[in-house]
């Protein structure tokens, strides 16, 4: 496979390769330090405090990033590739300490693909005839994976809200990033059915 540039990407599926070859998990700090595989055990002390939400370019320097930051990157290609796309954020609003998962779903040819790069088990491209079915699998898919790594239970399945968020500032909080993103909360209750 040729070396891809981020700005010769013609499609979606060469974006997702681009990601998984060269954009890994992980987070910039306020002091601009890389938290990624190499140092994961400290992630949990710095998380709250020195996350900031990267730009798309910043993504594309530094290589690590977090699925709110990587969606930032996702948003800026499909924007300049002239895409309908819609950005989500879901998580289990108790008061644990419990994943939350931000993605981005895009339309091609009256189809809704989510397009995954940071959700290590679900790297890929998926593909569903309405955005409530592709929604409705990703819902299914956080619930097993939170399931398997962090025992939720079919009680807990009441907390999962999932939004609908738009274009947050660049370097916000995680605190700051949260309260962007669960504005515009989407009822689940018939997608969960």
């Amino acid at each position: 496979m040729k070396k891809l540039n981020y700005n010769d990407i013609d499609e979606p599926i060469e974006l997702l390769e681009f990601m998984h070859k060269y954009i890994k998990n992980g987070f910039i700090s306020k002091n601009n330090e890389i938290y990624n595989e190499q140092n994961y055990e400290i992630w949990p002390k710095n998380w709250q405090e020195q996350y900031i939400l990267q730009d798309y370019i910043e993504v594309l320097n530094y290589g690590s990033a977090t699925c709110w930051d990587q969606v930032e990157l996702e948003r800026q290609w499909f924007e300049n590739h002239h895409y309908k796309y819609q950005t989500y954020f879901m998580w289990f609003d108790l008061l644990k300490e419990l994943p939350t998962h931000a993605f981005l779903i895009y339309e091609k040819e009256n189809k809704y693909y989510w397009f995954e790069n940071s959700f290590t088990p679900y790297k890929g491209i998926y593909e569903a005839n309405t955005l409530e079915d592709m929604l409705k699998y990703v819902i299914k898919i956080f619930i097993k994976y939170t399931q398997k790594e962090y025992n939720i239970t079919s009680k807990d399945y009441k907390y999962l809200e999932i939004f609908k968020y738009y274009k947050p500032k660049s370097h916000i909080s995680a605190k700051d990033f949260i309260k962007n993103a669960t504005k515009n909360k989407i009822n689940i209750q018939n997608i969960l059915l």
